[in-house]
């Protein structure tokens, strides 16, 4: 967690994995403060994670990420979720993400067998940041993104602002499906497939909300989905 300025920070040798919700970064797990011309190159892997930072809220800029960022739930290549400011941020390197099955309630049939209600949560992922309710100005990604879910360019979901940024990468959004009882009757499970659908967007995988705002951005690159 940092609150002041860190400037010129590379991270090329210590890799970054855990199933924390606070936050995983190649430079730092939560900003709160300034990141500046920095640079991250190793892999990153968890469920809140970033290139660079994991959560921001306050500024990052002139910063690059090299590493392969992986995970679910909030997978971006600068950072996870940003509240705050991305200026001149560069994603270089793959991002991909599943989606999370959580295991529910189970029940145990008349035969023994133990069945299990599942579900399947949203992941969001992009390019720069998985979710957006801040800036995201002059930003690029040029790391190909392939995942399960929500997924965009530049930024999985946008609440803000992205101006003046370019995606030139590969987009490839996969549907997900799991197997879950819904109905037990007579000391049976009866099985239905829940699926969740990629989406995906050049720009952004889903953009929403009356502060939404996309200028002077671009894509020019593939977009794939498996979803509708």
């Amino acid at each position: 967690y940092s609150k002041g300025t860190l400037s010129s920070v590379l991270n090329e040798s210590v890799s970054i994995a855990g199933k924390a919700s606070n936050g995983k970064g190649g430079v730092v797990g939560v900003n709160a403060g300034n990141i500046k011309n920095s640079t991250n190159k190793v892999s990153v892997d968890g469920t809140v994670v970033g290139g660079v930072s994991g959560i921001n809220s306050g500024l990052i800029e002139d910063c690059n990420n090299e590493g392969k960022i992986t995970g679910y739930g909030y997978v971006g290549g600068i950072c996870s979720k940003n509240t705050g400011t991305i200026s001149r941020g560069v994603n270089k390197g793959g991002v991909s993400a599943t989606l999370a099955v959580h295991t529910g309630y189970t029940k145990v049939e008349s035969n023994g067998k133990t069945c299990t209600n599942r579900s399947l949560e949203n992941t969001y992922v992009g390019g720069v940041c998985a979710y957006n309710n801040g800036n995201v100005q002059n930003a690029k990604n040029t790391g190909f993104i392939s995942a399960e879910g929500i997924t965009g360019g530049l930024v999985g979901y946008n609440l803000k602002t992205i101006q003046n940024s370019i995606n030139a990468a590969s987009v490839t959004a996969k549907n997900k499906s799991a197997e879950t009882f819904n109905v037990y009757s007579g000391g049976n499970c009866y099985y239905t497939t829940i699926t969740k659908n990629g989406e995906a967007g050049g720009l952004v995988g889903i953009n929403t909300g009356s502060s939404a705002s996309l200028r002077h951005s671009y894509n020019i690159a593939n977009v794939t989905s498996e979803g509708v």
